[in-house]
Order: C-alpha cells, then sequence, then structure tokens
C-alpha cells in the first residue's frame, strides 16, 4: 500500500484495522483521493486501490530535503582490535558493518538509536534479517598493519526496510556486504519471543527517498523463510554465553550467530577445522530471537567439499519449541595452520 500510494502510513491507523473496508477509511489516503490532490501515478495506475471522497481539501507546508545521507566512509590501520587468526576478525567485521548499517539509520531518521519509536510510542527495536558477506581471497588475505577501508551506501523501502551496501577494500584482500534490516518491539514486554515487525517515524522522507521495488535480496529472504529445511545430517545443542552472545538491550546479538555457527561446525568437523579454514563467504538469514537462559539446537543440513573449500548449510533453533531462529550458508577456505 505504501509502495503503491507514495505515502507513509502510521502505525496506529494499521492497529484500528479490522476489515479490508477500514483499509479504504484510512484518514492517510483522504489528501489525494476525491481530486483534493493529484493521485500518486502509481496509484493512478492502480484501478483497483480504494478511494474515498475527502470532507474538506488537506493542505500541508511543503517540507525542505534533508541534507544528503545514506553514504559512509571509515578508514582504519589493521590492528590487534580488528585481527583474528593472522588475517581479519569475522566477528569484528560483523560488529563494524551492523554500526555502519545502523549509524546511517539513525542518521537519517535524525534520533539516537534509543530515541526511536513508533506513531504509538513504542520503542523500536534494530532487526538484521539478512546479512551476506563475501571476502576474497579470504578473511586471511587482510594483513597486520595495512590500511583498509569500508564504503557503504543505504536504501530503503518503505518506511521499515533498509538495505545496506557495504565495501571493504585493502592491499591484499578485499570484502562485499549486503545488509538487510528491519524494526521490532516487543508484543509482550521482556518477552523476547514476543518481538513483532514495528514502523519508525520519518522526519523528512525525502531525504532518502524510497526504491521503487523490493529487491531481490529482500525476496529471496522471504523464500528462504518460507521453505522449510532439509533433514539433518547432524545435530548438537548450543548454550548461550550472555556475556558474548547477548546484546545491550537483551536479545541475542546478531554478530554472535556467525560465531555459533562456527563453534558448532567445528564440533561437527573435528578441533582444528577453525584454525585451518578461513572465512569465504556467510550468508546469515534471521528469522526470531531467543531468551538469553535458551538453549539453541544446531542442525546441519548439508556439507559439501570442492577446490578446497567447504561449503556448509545449516539452521538454528530454540530448543523450548523448536522455532527456527536463523539459516547460514558458509563457505570456508583450507589454509595452512597457524601454529600457535
Amino acid at each position: 500500500m505504501e509502495a503503491a500510494t507514495s505515502l507513509t502510513l502510521p502505525d496506529q491507523e494499521w492497529a484500528a484495522i479490522t476489515s479490508l473496508e477500514d483499509i479504504a477509511r484510512l484518514p492517510s489516503f483522504a489528501g489525494w483521493a476525491g481530486g483534493n490532490q493529484p493521485m500518486p501515478a502509481a496509484a493512478a495506475k492502480r484501478p483497483d486501490m480504494p478511494v474515498v471522497a475527502a470532507s474538506a481539501p488537506v493542505s500541508a507546508a511543503p517540507v525542505a530535503a534533508a541534507p544528503l545521507t545514506g553514504r559512509s566512509h571509515r578508514a582504519y590501520v589493521l590492528n590487534m582490535p580488528q585481527m583474528a587468526l593472522s588475517g581479519l576478525s569475522e566477528s569484528w567485521l560483523f560488529k563494524e558493518v551492523g554500526d555502519i548499517h545502523w549509524g546511517m539509520i539513525t542518521q537519517y531518521l535524525q534520533s539516537p538509536s534509543s530515541a526511536i519509536t513508533d506513531d504509538l510510542g513504542d520503542r523500536l527495536y534494530a532487526t538484521f534479517t539478512r546479512i551476506m558477506l563475501t571476502a576474497a581471497p579470504s578473511l586471511r588475505g587482510f594483513r597486520e598493519n595495512q590500511a583498509f577501508d569500508i564504503r557503504s551506501g543505504l536504501e530503503r523501502y518503505g518506511a521499515s526496510f533498509f538495505f545496506g551496501s557495504h565495501q571493504v577494500s585493502g592491499p591484499e584482500g578485499s570484502c562485499t556486504a549486503t545488509t538487510m534490516s528491519t524494526f521490532a518491539k516487543y508484543g509482550e514486554r521482556g518477552e523476547n519471543t514476543s518481538l513483532i515487525k514495528g514502523t519508525p517515524i520519518l522526519p523528512v522522507p525525502d531525504g532518502l527517498p524510497s526504491i521503487a521495488s523490493f529487491p531481490a535480496f529482500g525476496t529471496a529472504y522471504r523464500n528462504r523463510r518460507a521453505a522449510e529445511p532439509a533433514p539433518a545430517v547432524y545435530s548438537c545443542d548450543y548454550e548461550i554465553l550472555p556475556p558474548h552472545d547477548i546484546n545491550g538491550v537483551g536479545l541475542l546479538y546478531f554478530a554472535a550467530y556467525p560465531m555459533v555457527f562456527d563453534l558448532c561446525f567445528e564440533r561437527n568437523e573435528g578441533k582444528g577445522f577453525l584454525l585451518g579454514t578461513s572465512t569465504v563467504s556467510k550468508d546469515i538469514c534471521y528469522f526470531a530471537n531467543s531468551e538469553p537462559t535458551e538453549t539453541l539446537q544446531f542442525d546441519l543440513q548439508s556439507r559439501t567439499e570442492a577446490d578446497g573449500q567447504i561449503r556448509h548449510v545449516a539452521s538454528l533453533s530454540r530448543k523450548s519449541d523448536g522455532k527456527r531462529m536463523a539459516e547460514i550458508t558458509s563457505v570456508k577456505q583450507r589454509v595452512e595452520k597457524l601454529i600457535l
């Protein structure tokens, strides 16, 4: 509806909907329906869109476009905080790319993360739904004390979906990352299993115009979420380690997921697997969260190897109710083991 009408529909209106007729009466449509204002071109092409008559013309003062947003550039020198196993730290990179992504969003929303709310005044929380990282030749291609940088851009679809693109460039290695996020709020206060989607207030929508169609990156996520995983060829339990796995607002940290998967991969492959391999790519889809006291179940759906690269497809679920929380496709390159 938002994409077709070029309007942002507040949560307060959606919360009152009980039937299709209620949608036709949404106050947000009164500004252009009935001839008071020109219908947006996207909606004019849709004869099936509901049209309601406005009781009086609606006028609004023009809003100045915000300064250019949706761009970020950070420069670094590869030192110990950014390193792991003599290369670029995957854990650090996930955290940094996530921070850049949210930094661009909060800049656009003109609000610190702790103050982002919906129309009802409920606090909204950052929720990554998919992250895809690819490294060349692998994360071991980055060397100590080398300079590198991350250049990022941001797009949005409607008021809730944000897509980030990130290019990590060094003298001998490079990475690309694509991030997808939305917002969530508690359906039941304090229950991490009760998170529901939320929509933030856009202070200046034209500061970052909505793209015309939902990206293929997001469509692929929806397809994977709807698909049932293949039967597991290996399973194990993972006990959450709160100081490492839980973030500042009490949720399972998105950047902990890739490390949880790696620890479970090594349980299947044998001790030393992580020392003898380096990440080439990770594609993670996030579906749900859990309580900090939850036990997770790891299920490996497939493992293949060719040309020194090991490809795993796996998922994580809540042990308590079987709810699938995440799915990963991971590719690692065999490398010379470190002498520790």
